[in-house]
């Protein structure tokens, strides 16, 4: 019995293989970490991306406010994002003084009512992992602008 505790002993002692241990265990978690930390940056990236090409869409609605469907040609491939990918929904209101009025009537100070277009972009990210809450592997980025077009 004393022989078998001097052998316990020893093998509690002993240091050999700790570090390849330890390794295996940090290891695993950053094979984990690693497609999380992928699919929050290709969100982000996808984010900014989609942010920019509805700039680009403001900047066309300025000069051609009618226009949804080459609103939507622009935002579609300033993005780069595959073909028909991209929603997207332009909506046209007037406004008198900050209060919606009908477009082109006549404002109480005698002026024309203001048009603007609201322009609102989306897009799937597709992800890696199938989280609880986006179970068909996409995340649903959305980006809008409102821009004074008359």
């Amino acid at each position: 019995m004393k022989k078998l505790g001097i052998i316990f002993n020893r093998f509690l002692r002993n240091q050999k293989g700790a570090a390849a241990v330890e390794f295996a265990l940090v290891a695993v978690s950053f094979v984990f970490l690693i497609p999380v930390a992928v699919d929050i940056a290709t969100v982000i990236n996808k984010s900014v991306i989609l942010s920019s090409s509805v700039r680009a869409g403001v900047q066309y609605a300025i000069s051609y406010p009618d226009d949804n469907s080459g609103i939507a040609q622009v935002i579609q491939t300033a993005s780069g994002f595959p073909s028909g990918s991209v929603s997207v929904t332009v909506n046209q209101f007037c406004q008198c003084a900050g209060v919606s009025s009908a477009c082109g009537s006549i404002c109480s100070s005698g002026a024309v009512a203001n048009t603007y277009n609201t322009i609102t972009a989306s897009y799937a990210v597709p992800i890696i992992l199938p989280y609880d809450n986006y179970p068909t592997n996409s995340y649903t980025i959305s980006k809008s602008a409102t821009v004074q077009v008359k």
